[in-house]
């Protein structure tokens, strides 16, 4: 397994169509890579299913003491997602660890706090 950091690029809109795709992605760069790096700044359109995936993917690499970070555009279509899947709990919260803008989402970065 290969130390450096893998980046995977994902773009477009993706849906449930795609998942599978997706997951089988991830999967790939795990079992090559101890450390990912998931780029979705080329993302116009996400919906829960690819959500779904990237949590799982996360919680994948975390179980194997492997590395999967990703980042993210504050306010872009990840955040938009998983703001209306009701899986940003509390303010500055997420189910998974997500890089906006380069740094952990957390109360003072979030821009939908009270």
């Amino acid at each position: 397994m290969k130390r450096q950091v893998h980046r995977v690029k994902l773009g477009g809109e993706l849906g449930l169509r795609d998942a599978d795709g997706v997951r089988e992605q991830l999967l790939a760069a795990l079992h090559d890579h101890a450390s990912v790096q998931i780029d979705i700044s080329g993302l116009t359109a996400i919906d829960i299913s690819i959500v779904q995936v990237l949590i799982a993917a996360q919680k994948t690499a975390k179980h194997h003491n492997q590395s999967l970070k990703i980042s993210a555009k504050a306010e872009g279509p990840l955040q938009k997602a998983v703001r209306r899947a009701g899986l940003l709990d509390r303010p500055g919260t997420a189910p998974f660890e997500i890089q906006w803008k380069g740094t952990p989402l957390d109360v003072e970065d979030d821009p939908y706090r009270g």
